[in-house]
């Protein structure tokens, strides 16, 4: 499904690289991932979120903390993907957690449909490329996806960016687009240690134009957070670690045993070009 970042033509493998017809061409990593995120398109030296996040990130979601938020987007994706799918993209694929679980219900079904991801941070790629050789991965910008037009059955965009527009592009015709948001209390008990007011997050309600609206639903769940290195990893993952002072930090190390998960999730379907 890649194409090139700097011509926007088709490429093809060719070894451990990948080339267009313009003689553009792109290593496989050792992991199995191609970069194809152009130097002018970063916007800094090593974009995205950095290992300390990453590695909080993957601990976290291998623990199952965010196992119902999974279930449910895996859910949607099957109840809503058409039968003769082919491919799937995570369009901010981060460490791979999301298409791993859509790949064991694929396994469970025995159905052929192939799962690629893409993601700004390239350590995060380099994990997810590691751990999932069955799939294909990218570094690569959400806001220029490396991908053919009209080439994926279903986008899955998880707390990452990703425009109307580039998803109708990447989308086949009927294909759907499952993207998930915090909701107004996502980890309220966490954000009110961090901050003295905390602003409440409003997820998008308007249907973009050429998308009609299949699904929306609230997921909220409670997670029990039993030990300190749990709590840490949570807060690690998210950017209020950053911004919070270390009397705060100790806090949520000491006295966050339990928080609200709350998520806004969406199915939206292309429609037909009239």
């Amino acid at each position: 499904m890649w194409i090139c970042p700097a011509c926007r033509q088709a490429m093809t493998q060719q070894g451990r690289q990948w080339c267009c017809e313009q003689q553009h061409s792109y290593d496989c990593a050792k992991e199995g991932y191609v970069n194809l995120l152009l130097v002018q398109h970063k916007n800094s030296k090593d974009p995205g979120d950095n290992k300390a996040m990453i590695n909080a990130r993957r601990a976290f979601l291998r623990a199952g903390f965010y196992a119902p938020l999974a279930e449910r987007i895996v859910e949607a994706m099957f109840s809503h993907l058409a039968p003769d799918a082919e491919q799937i993209l995570d369009a901010g694929c981060g460490e791979g957690y999301y298409l791993a679980q859509l790949q064991e219900r694929l396994l469970r079904e025995g159905r052929q449909v192939a799962l690629a991801g893409i993601d700004i941070a390239k350590n995060a790629v380099q994990k997810a490329a590691k751990a999932y050789p069955n799939m294909q991965f990218a570094v690569a910008s959400s806001a220029r996806l490396p991908v053919a037009d009209s080439s994926v059955d279903g986008v899955l965009q998880v707390f990452a960016p990703l425009g109307a527009a580039e998803a109708a592009r990447v989308l086949a015709e009927g294909g759907i687009w499952i993207e998930v948001s915090p909701g107004p209390d996502h980890l309220a008990g966490l954000k009110a240690m961090v901050y003295d007011t905390a602003q409440v997050h409003h997820s998008e309600t308007a249907v973009p134009d050429g998308f009609a609206l299949q699904e929306s639903l609230s997921v909220r769940f409670d997670i029990v957070l039993p030990s300190q290195d749990d709590r840490e990893h949570l807060l690690m993952m998210t950017p209020f670690y950053w911004r919070a002072q270390k009397q705060a930090v100790q806090r949520i190390r000491t006295e966050l045993t339990s928080v609200q998960a709350d998520f806004q999730l969406r199915v939206l379907r292309k429609r037909p070009v009239q």
